[in-house]
């Protein structure tokens, strides 16, 4: 997802016209601590508003549904059960609590929107880069939204997961690849000009784009802030109703269990899901991308959950920063490795690439190439080993996706060798299927 820098966003406000107070854009860019400044939320909100006046010709011409969409800053944040203490784990996935566990869907967040005047229209949880305006995949869909105009006497919105029945899409003939996983592959159904994604999804098996509504934060009115177990009631009444007087609409519910949590969890890692939210029946809705325990916290599958313990890899090189981002002078990340035991004998391969590094560690990682001036790996880095997890293994490449380091302090492994990173093939192959 696109997330520009402050200074980024300053750019594109004075690109466009956009007059920024003098004393708090200073002390914005100098990053002065308790003073009046200027938060990415609200440039994006400036930029954005701009925007759509300048493309529309006036906000009255907006579509409700855009409009609206244009004021939230993101659908509700998970905390991570990672980042809780031990014995918040532990009551989390006790019985007879707050909490239910819902089924967390490997596929892309996106916000369905229903009004009476436009019918529904889907929108990503993200922005386009050069506008800043919510992009929308309602073209993308087979059926056609505004066939539901005055259907509903009222709005309602739902929170949604788009996913597909299959990891592997292939568009290769419109220039793309074949994907290796449910949440690529409906990412590249998304990317596609309406008329190739729907040659997708009637001619390639498992590629029709359902919808998992999990969430409902507005129906007739705002029901932020009701609790979850009111809106999750409201919210199932909804998508029956809907199943039952518009089976062409494909949208289920996800489902959710209120006791044995923690065998519910592993009985779906023993199926490959990606895992479960953990939600607080009390917990209220918010449009922003705080994460809070008090609402809800994503525990998901892990490489560490099937070994028992962290993997151990070695540096290999570095990946190049993005331009125009924060960290563009330094080194993007890190390129790691392992020795792959297979059938043919050991090999290196490349298992993972993981961006995340604190500045101080990203800094002391990087010198510059005395030839191009560009950042490069600091050599002493190379061979270094330390200890990741990762969510699984993708099935062409092998190489784990969301690869993380839970504690940059403690992962080093000072007393490893980089040729006893090994692992076996068999290993990522089981992990992909």
């Amino acid at each position: 997802m696109y997330k520009p820098t402050t200074a980024q966003l300053i750019r594109k406000a004075q690109n466009i016209g956009l007059k920024l107070e003098e004393q708090k854009l200073n002390n914005t860019l100098n990053k002065t601590p308790k003073t009046d400044k200027y938060s990415n939320w609200n440039l994006t909100k400036l930029i954005s508003n701009r925007n759509l006046l300048l493309k529309y010709g006036s906000l009255q011409a907006v579509p409700k549904s855009l409009l609206y969409r244009n004021q939230l800053e993101s659908g509700m944040k998970c905390k991570r059960y990672t980042d809780l203490k031990p014995e918040q784990q532990g009551m989390l996935l006790q019985d007879n609590n707050d909490y239910v566990a819902e089924l967390k869907c490997n596929g892309n967040r996106v916000t369905l929107f229903c009004t009476p005047e436009e019918g529904i229209k889907v929108y990503s949880d993200g922005r386009d880069a050069d506008k800043l305006l919510p992009i929308e995949h309602t073209q993308q869909l087979l059926w056609d939204g505004a066939r539901y105009k005055g259907v509903f006497p009222h709005s309602f919105i739902l929170d949604c997961e788009i996913v597909v029945d299959t990891k592997v899409i292939d568009t290769i003939q419109w220039g793309g690849v074949i994907s290796d996983s449910e949440l690529s592959a409906v990412n590249m159904i998304l990317q596609q000009p309406p008329e190739v994604s729907h040659i997708i999804q009637q001619t390639q098996r498992g590629a029709v784009l359902k919808f998992k509504a999990f969430d409902m934060p507005f129906c007739k009115k705002s029901l932020t802030e009701k609790p979850y177990k009111f809106r999750r009631e409201h919210l199932e009444i909804l998508v029956k109703f809907l199943n039952e007087k518009f089976p062409e609409l494909p949208i289920e519910i996800l489902e959710i269990v209120t006791e044995k949590k923690q065998y519910y969890f592993e009985s779906l890692l023993d199926k490959m899901k990606e895992g479960i939210v953990l939600k607080n029946i009390n917990g209220i809705y918010t449009w922003n991308e705080t994460r809070s325990i008090d609402r809800q916290v994503k525990l998901k599958r892990s490489l560490r959950m099937t070994t028992g313990e962290d993997i151990d890899v070695y540096i290999m090189d570095s990946v190049p920063s993005t331009m125009g981002k924060k960290n563009e002078n330094y080194i993007g990340g890190f390129k790691l490795g392992v020795i792959l035991r297979g059938f043919t004998g050991d090999k290196e391969h490349h298992v993972a690439t993981i961006t995340n590094l604190p500045d101080n560690l990203r800094k002391e990682a990087t010198i510059y190439d005395e030839i191009t001036g560009k950042p490069i790996l600091n050599p002493k880095f190379i061979h270094k080993c330390l200890s990741v997890d990762g969510f699984d293994v993708k099935q062409k490449s092998l190489r784990f996706s969301h690869a993380r380091v839970d504690s940059w302090k403690n992962c080093w492994r000072t007393d490893k060798q980089w040729q006893n990173c090994i692992l076996n093939e068999d290993f990522l192959l089981n992990q992909a299927l």
